[in-house]
Order: C-alpha cells, then structure tokens, then sequence
C-alpha cells in the first residue's frame, strides 16, 4: 500500500482548516508574488464547487475548498494504487500540496504561449463537433463505442489529448522555477503531484471530453448544423 494511514483521509478536512484555508493560500500567493513580474490575485469561496484553476488574462487564481479537497482525495486514491513509495496523510503534506497546486496555475498565468494553445484547443474540439456531426456519432448511447469509431475522428480525440497535456506541461515546467523547495519531501510531492496531474489528461473517452466542455449543446441542436 502507497499510504499507510489511507483512511486518515477521512480527516483530511480538518486538517484543511487547522492550516487556515483561505490563509493557506493567500501565503502561497503572498509567496509567488514576491518572485514575479505579474501579480497573482486570488478569489477564495468555502461553499463553491468548483476545480482550482486559473484566468490568466485577469491574473486570477480561483480557489474553493470543495475543490482543493477533492483534488487531494484523487491524488492520494491515485498515489495508492502503488506500493514503491508512501505519501502521508498530514497536515504538513496537505500544505504542500496546496503550494504545488497553487504553482500550477500561476504557470498557466505566466505561460505567454497560453492564448495559441487554447485557440489550438478551441480548434481541435471544432474538428471533432464536425466529425461527430458528420458520422453521425451519438454517445448518448450507452453501446455507442461497440462499433468502433472513425480513424480520423480518434485523432482528432489523441490529439485533443496531446494539446492538454502540452500546456499542463508547460505550467508545471513554470512552477517548478518559482518553487521554493524547502526540502525532498516537498520535491517529491511535487513531482507526484505533476505525474498525477498529467496522467488525468491522458484519461477519458470521446463521451468525457463532450461532457468536459459543454459540447451537448451542440448535438442537441445539430440539425442546424447539417
């Protein structure tokens, strides 16, 4: 087993606020800040459910603790499916994770080439709109995969996945530069948390990725697009 106290995760929301929450990341924030050109800000809710993530053009960092403890409760259920290393559940990780996790997306809001990926991105999700609208591809069926999908249509989803996984990878190269690492431990962490992180990307199926970006729009109205 990866962690050896897994059902201490239990307590993982207590931890939570004995390290202050939104204090926690207001002194990740406080501490990026002191190392770069662009001024981070930070927007923090305790009842939102929404993912951590980044508006790069306002230089905002979107915080909620629904988010951040579920991005926790993922990557230790992740790290334990392995047994060559043990990753604590504690306090003082769950304040590593928060610092690894925070400079994450000020690297997406540092990273100048953001705007062309994600206009590669809006691209490619065109492609497949019109690839799924073309072959008449309907996931709304539970057997929709039984018959194997067009070649160039899985390309598109391969390279859907490619372009994701290009700028997280970028953002995490820009993290590691503004981190402070205090210690291995944190080293590690980190790299665990940037090997979890990426491997989510690769995950997901033509039915995630409609669901992931709001695509079912696009179907429920598509006789407008034929």
């Amino acid at each position: 087993m990866a962690c050896d106290n897994i059902f201490d995760i239990n307590y993982m929301s207590t931890y939570y606020d004995n390290l202050g929450g939104k204090k926690l990341f207001k002194s990740c924030i406080k501490e990026f800040n002191s190392k770069i050109d662009k001024k981070v800000h930070l927007y923090y809710s305790n009842k939102k459910d929404t993912p951590i993530c980044a508006l790069p053009k306002l230089r905002l960092l979107l915080v909620t603790k629904i988010g951040f403890l579920s991005f926790c409760y993922n990557f230790y259920f992740y790290v334990n499916t392995f047994d060559y290393y043990n990753i604590h559940i504690s306090e003082e990780n769950l304040g590593i994770i928060a610092k690894c996790v925070c400079s994450h997306e000020v690297g997406h809001i540092l990273d100048e080439s953001i705007s062309n990926n994600k206009w590669e991105h809006s691209q490619i999700l065109t492609d497949i709109i019109e690839k799924m609208i073309y072959y008449n591809v309907d996931i709304s069926q539970d057997d929709y995969y039984k018959n194997n999908l067009p070649k160039d249509l899985e390309e598109s989803v391969v390279t859907f996945k490619k372009n994701l996984i290009k700028r997280e990878s970028i953002a995490w190269e820009i993290a590691k530069t503004i981190m402070n690492f205090k210690n291995e431990n944190e080293k590690f962490l980190f790299s665990k948390i940037r090997e979890y992180a990426l491997a989510t990307y690769n995950y997901g199926d033509l039915k995630t990725i409609v669901k992931e970006n709001n695509l079912e729009v696009f179907f429920k109205y598509k006789r407008y697009f034929v």
